[in-house]
C-alpha cells in the first residue's frame, strides 16, 4: 500500500503505510510513517535521502522535507 524507491531501509518494528518514500530513505526502528487507507489527509511523502528517527511518527499527509512552506 506504499511506494518505496530503491535504496530505502526500513528497520525492525517500523510501520510504513499509504506513503511514498523516495530513494535512499531510512526509517528508524519503531517509527511510524503514514496513515490509514482513505485518510482524508492523504499520503505521507518522504523526500530523497531523508532519515526518519527511531520512534518518530510522520502522519498522513505530511511531507519531509515540507516543501509547502
Amino acid at each position: 500500500d506504499s511506494v518505496v524507491m530503491g535504496g530505502c531501509v526500513i528497520e525492525a518494528d517500523a510501520v510504513v503505510s499509504y506513503s511514498i518514500l523516495d530513494t535512499n530513505v531510512k526509517v528508524g526502528a519503531g517509527a511510524v510513517v503514514g496513515g490509514a487507507k482513505g485518510d482524508e489527509a492523504g499520503v505521507a511523502v518522504i523526500g530523497d535521502s531523508e532519515i526518519i528517527a527511531p520512534g518518530q511518527t510522520v502522519g498522513a499527509g505530511e511531507m519531509i522535507p515540507d516543501v509547502r512552506k
